[in-house]
């Protein structure tokens, strides 16, 4: 299963991306509001049409969401009431009330972890690495700046490069 495209989203008020990289931890794409998401589907639709997988962690109760309003042109405004809604409902189901429209495939590390429904944080805690945080607050009013969103770009890259771990770990035991 080499042909899996690793993915994560962050979202801000003023800032929304979306990373991707492949199976080596190699930097692929990246797609910001700052140019309404423009290329992301077409991205996207060129990997599906070769055969790829999108992955993420917890993507099925999240980034699938965000990503298919962002493959929609959705502007960052747009972007932040969606994702503050998944988060507000995210204990009553969201993913049930609504279902993606299915522009793409991918799978979900989150998933086949096991039933305590283990953070990402708490996974590379028990894996002895460290836990990487955001040092800037989700809730801030204002557009990053250009170092915030250096670094965000770091903990989106950082959290992607664990669930890549995760994924190899788990590869011949549940995902082939």
């Amino acid at each position: 299963m080499d042909n899996i495209l690793f993915f994560d989203i962050e979202v801000y008020q003023y800032n929304s991306f979306v990373i991707f990289k492949n199976i080596d931890k190699e930097f692929v794409a990246c797609f910001t509001n700052d140019d309404r998401f423009e290329g992301v589907g077409e991205f996207i639709k060129g990997y599906m049409d070769n055969g790829y997988t999108l992955c993420g962690f917890n993507n099925y109760s999240y980034d699938d969401f965000i990503l298919e309003a962002m493959i929609a042109g959705w502007n960052g405004k747009q972007i932040k009431v969606l994702n503050d809604e998944i988060i507000g409902a995210w204990s009553n189901k969201f993913a049930k009330k609504r279902y993606p429209k299915g522009l793409f495939k991918s799978i979900d590390v989150f998933q086949q972890i096991d039933v305590g429904m283990p953070s990402l944080k708490k996974i590379e805690g028990n894996m002895g690495r460290k836990i990487l945080e955001t040092s800037v607050g989700f809730d801030i009013d204002r557009p990053l700046t250009i170092l915030e969103l250096q670094a965000e770009k770091d903990y989106c890259s950082y959290d992607i490069d664990n669930t890549i771990d995760v994924y190899k770990i788990r590869i011949k035991s549940y995902f082939q």
